[in-house]
């Protein structure tokens, strides 16, 4: 037991915490108490403390941190308890301490085994999320081996492309999830993505699932970010596919809701009056166990086996809808089935729509035929993928597998007008460095970079330059013809 004035001079200490803090009980006692608390603790105790302290006479469990004589730090936990005399006048304060280093350090090791387990169930749930996207390109593509025709050919590369595209949105979710990256909302008309993505979602079921889909007429037009829609509702295709094994049936349906204040309880401020689009996905599966449905939008909590799903389906679709200034609800009962609803603001009544599809066309005249651009990948594949959409769009296209072959062209005398390189490159010379070389070269050259993601420029050589531009992998062929015009003939 220890005591202090009034004024946090130390009455008495105990010969136990002095020799704790490397000194004797005379030499601390006659000190301030604030003089042995850390910078952080003492600002703590000053401002918040003491103060409550004074006002309510007893404090409990507060976390402090004592420095030794040496200067090393020694968590503690203090309760404190103070004495007044018969008019209230306060007379000093009894305080116990508790060592708090092993909990201290049982905490971190508890908090370093959570994060691997995180890491876990993380890197699991994104290799289940891709093998479904995986799952599609591979049925489209073993289908185009068998199919005579030509207009089911045409529709099994298409479902191929846009489930490449989703798999490019799920990485750009995940990226999205770690950096908080912006969104790129446009007003779309609800009915028309489930129309468009219907066809993919259909193929995530066998046989014995019964898919059906209810569109309310002339629905509102709401504003979204399609790539981060088009993961939600792969998200909850995916965990109703997962939830109906023995078949059943999977639902989505849109209507116009219009929520009066007499309709909304008054506890459930997130629920504002006015118009809503809904957009509500159900199925007939096992539900989710009633003490567990409040918990299903955490980060990596899951009710699926290990390895089995990250948990982070329902956190992002959760993260999705409250970016969107919606509102989710989740209804579910189990043996039953479970139903999502997502509530979006509805825009005015004939805003315009944005065109979801990016298109193929891009339309070049005599001068843009002229344009040399060099292409520098060290993928093999990629850079023939990328050769063969410039030159069909019309371009003359030199490639190169690394950027010391790059320089060897250059140096030789080669001049072209744009390079498109990758922002990582085997070999000693990376994009960046290689643009800045070729610069010297090439007076006025266009620089376009390919990367797996935002920031990685950042890592490899800095930011871009002002007559620089970065594409995230993958690319579409409509971008890809878009931003060489650009760079060529509008920048």
């Amino acid at each position: 037991m220890h005591s202090l004035d009034p004024d946090g001079v130390i009455l008495r200490i105990s010969t136990f915490w002095a020799e704790q803090l490397g000194y004797t009980p005379g030499e601390m006692t006659g000190q301030s108490v604030l003089d042995f608390l850390a910078p952080e603790s003492r600002a703590y105790a000053e401002t918040t403390v003491f103060p409550q302290f004074l006002e309510k006479n007893v404090i409990q469990e507060i976390d402090y941190e004592f420095v030794h004589k040496d200067g090393s730090k020694i968590p503690v936990l203090v309760s404190a308890i103070a004495l007044r005399d018969s008019e209230g006048q306060y007379l000093r304060s009894l305080a116990v301490v508790f060592d708090n280093s092993a909990t201290k350090r049982a905490m971190a090791l508890l908090s370093q085994k959570q994060r691997a387990e995180t890491l876990g169930h993380l890197v699991g749930g994104v290799a289940h999320d891709f093998n479904n996207v995986l799952s599609i390109v591979l049925g489209n593509l073993e289908a185009l081996l068998d199919e005579p025709d030509p207009d089911e050919f045409e529709a099994h590369v298409m479902e191929a492309i846009r489930a490449t595209r989703r798999g490019a949105s799920l990485t750009q979710q995940l990226l999205t999830f770690g950096r908080r990256a912006t969104q790129r909302p446009r007003s779309v008309d609800l009915n028309t993505i489930i129309r468009d993505v219907e066809p993919m979602l259909r193929r995530l079921f066998a046989d014995q699932v019964e898919f059906e889909t209810v569109a309310t007429a002339k629905l509102w037009p709401v504003r979204l970010d399609l790539h981060q829609l088009d993961t939600a509702l792969l998200n909850l295709a995916t965990n109703a596919r997962d939830a109906m094994e023995d078949g059943g049936s999977f639902s989505i349906e849109t209507a116009n809701i219009r929520f009066e204040k007499d309709q909304i309880q008054v506890s459930d401020e997130s629920f504002p009056p006015g118009r809503y689009v809904m957009l509500a996905v159900s199925d007939t599966g096992c539900g989710i166990p009633r003490d567990k449905v409040d918990r299903v939008v955490e980060p990596y909590f899951t009710t699926k086996p290990p390895n089995e799903g990250s948990g982070m389906g329902l956190a992002m679709v959760q993260g999705f809808i409250s970016q969107s200034k919606g509102i989710m609800r989740i209804y579910s009962e189990p043996d039953f089935g479970t139903t999502v609803k997502m509530y979006f603001p509805a825009l005015r009544e004939g805003t315009p729509v944005a065109s979801i599809e990016d298109g193929f066309s891009e339309q070049l005249d005599r001068n843009d035929r002229l344009s040399e651009i060099l292409v520098v990948e060290d993928e093999a594949d990629v850079r023939k993928i990328i050769v063969s959409q410039l030159r069909s769009a019309g371009y003359k296209v030199l490639d190169v597998s690394s950027a010391d072959l790059a320089m060897s062209l250059l140096e030789t005398g080669y001049r072209p007008k744009l390079l498109l390189s990758d922002l990582i490159l085997s070999g000693r010379l990376q994009g960046p460095e290689l643009a800045k070389r070729a610069r010297a070269h090439v007076e006025g050259l266009k620089v376009v970079f390919l990367s797996g993601y935002v920031t990685e420029a950042q890592f490899h050589g800095g930011d871009l330059a002002n007559d620089e531009v970065q594409l995230i992998k993958p690319v579409s062929r409509a971008k890809l013809a878009r931003t060489v015009k650009r760079m060529l003939f509008e920048s």
